[in-house]
């Protein structure tokens, strides 16, 4: 899959979520941090289930209380890419990063999107800042050599691969 490792980043882990349906928007949830926050994690074992359409709704929601929430604009994001919607989810992470301080996990997720609509610098740009806030993140490399190999530059992507192999000799 074009996501790979790709993952929402939420507040807390999905083990402290509950199960249920998407609470529905009343007067006194735009100031429920811990709904947002539930929605949010439900929204992510949702997206990590496959039920894209039922995590894009939790999004949707968040963004109904807090319009620039970076988690709900990451996750929207990540439903839009396994929609096979590459342009929608480039805007939407890039989104989450402008909300948010940038983190190796939108930097690579903004990658990925980018490498789907064939914008190969622009992916290897994220991919770069990616690595630049920590030099040892696998799902970085792990993108970047995929995307260094698919475009024939086989130096490049084995140099990637000899990091992995060096940071996780284990899992290679």
């Amino acid at each position: 899959s074009a996501l790979g490792t790709a993952r929402p980043t939420v507040g807390l882990p999905a083990s402290a979520m509950g199960h249920g349906a998407v609470p529905s928007a009343g007067p006194r949830a735009a100031s429920s941090m811990p709904t947002i926050i539930a929605v949010l994690q439900k929204g992510g074992a949702l997206y990590a289930a496959g039920r894209f359409k039922e995590a894009g709704d939790a999004a949707r929601f968040v963004l109904s209380l807090a319009p620039n929430q970076p988690d709900a604009l990451h996750l929207l994001g990540l439903v839009s890419q396994a929609q096979g919607q590459p342009a929608e989810a480039e805007k939407l992470i890039a989104m989450a990063i402008k909300a948010a301080r940038p983190n190796p996990n939108l930097l690579v997720n903004l990658g990925k999107a980018r490498a789907a609509l064939g914008k190969t610098a622009a992916a290897l740009s994220s991919y770069r800042s990616a690595l630049n806030l920590d030099p040892l993140y696998v799902d970085a490399l792990e993108a970047r050599s995929e995307l260094l190999f698919g475009e024939g530059r086989f130096d490049e992507a084995l140099a990637d691969i000899d990091e992995l192999i060096r940071i996780r000799p284990a899992e290679i």
